[in-house]
């Protein structure tokens, strides 16, 4: 199966001018843990070998996406919106598609109880100490 995955990074406050952002990856690969440990492999020999992520100290996971059968028409994976006031933001996944066809998910907590602004959210990579 094929996996979108897409992920968001945060500079090093201590660097100046260290940029955050996003990106996304994409792998061919039997389970989803697989194609995780493929985004991995992959942003950890880019961390070695370019200057992507040179000033980078964790990597989030925002969401994966499993294709399973490609709809004739595509869909829209990944989708933020940002509010600036109040600061809200609306992220969704796989419009255009059935469950059938793909599914999204993301590593998070699974406790119902969590506070929404608990920003405990473990990285996907961490490159700080």
């Amino acid at each position: 199966m094929m996996y979108l995955g897409h992920f968001s990074f945060f500079g090093d406050p201590d660097i100046e001018g260290a940029a955050s952002g996003f990106f996304s990856c994409v792998a061919e690969a039997e389970t989803a843990d697989a194609a995780l440990d493929k985004f991995a492999d992959l942003i950890e020999k880019l961390k070695e070998t370019e200057d992507l992520f040179e000033d980078t100290l964790d990597i989030f996971l925002d969401s994966c996406t499993e294709i399973r059968d490609m709809p004739e028409a595509g869909f829209l994976d990944f989708y933020v919106a940002v509010d600036p006031e109040p600061q809200g933001t609306i992220t969704t996944a796989v419009r255009g598609a059935t469950p059938e066809q793909a599914t999204a998910f993301y590593i998070g907590s699974d406790d119902e109880t969590e506070n929404e602004d608990d920003e405990s959210t473990e990285p996907f990579i961490s490159f700080g100490e």
